[in-house]
């Protein structure tokens, strides 16, 4: 009986020593940070979702397209002067998504690099206006095929190696040469 509680302790102690180190070797979070069960300090506390100011609706003169892959049919635009970095760590942007059939959904969009995350704030209205998500927390990046282009996004524009990827400038670029492919990531 003397065994129980050293096997308890024990295996307390490795589960916290596993959790520790599976975080810290997640090829999505900088050194430095561990996201243990999703505590963060108060440093990259997220915003209230809807305390986040809304950018202005986006001009097609601001777009630039971003090609997400042959696979992807949709044509997919990132409004350049929408782009910055929050105090929270969230790379915030406006998305628009064309369909082949010539509809297309605008959206104001958060993606946390290191923890691999995104929100939507807002939806575009046909009439320029915005309507706040009723979305409250972020969830994990899409891995389905219709919505690869969030995971492009941040493999070739936002993010590199779970850090954000440099300022909204850098960015900006990055969209304008069709992403960081040929860089290290």
């Amino acid at each position: 009986m003397k065994l129980l509680p050293r096997t308890i302790a024990l295996a307390a102690l490795f589960s916290f020593a596993a959790t520790t180190l599976a975080a810290s070797n997640n090829p999505f979070l900088p050194s430095g940070k561990v996201d243990v069960d999703n505590q963060v300090g108060e440093a990259t506390k997220m915003m209230d979702p809807f305390e986040v100011p809304l950018p202005p609706y986006p001009k097609p003169e601001n777009l630039v397209e971003f090609n997400a892959g042959p696979a992807d049919a949709k044509r997919i635009y990132v409004d350049t002067t929408s782009i910055s970095i929050g105090t929270d760590e969230v790379v915030r942007y406006v998305l628009v998504v064309k369909g082949t059939g010539g509809g297309s959904n605008v959206s104001y969009e958060g993606m946390r690099c290191w923890t691999w995350d995104r929100i939507t704030y807002a939806w575009g209205g046909n009439d320029g206006s915005w309507s706040r998500s009723r979305q409250s927390e972020m969830t994990r990046m899409p891995t389905s095929s219709t919505l690869r282009y969030y995971r492009a996004l941040a493999e070739e524009v936002f993010c590199r190696k779970g850090e954000i990827a440099g300022a909204p400038a850098d960015m900006v670029a990055a969209l304008k040469r069709g992403g960081n492919r040929l860089e290290s990531r």
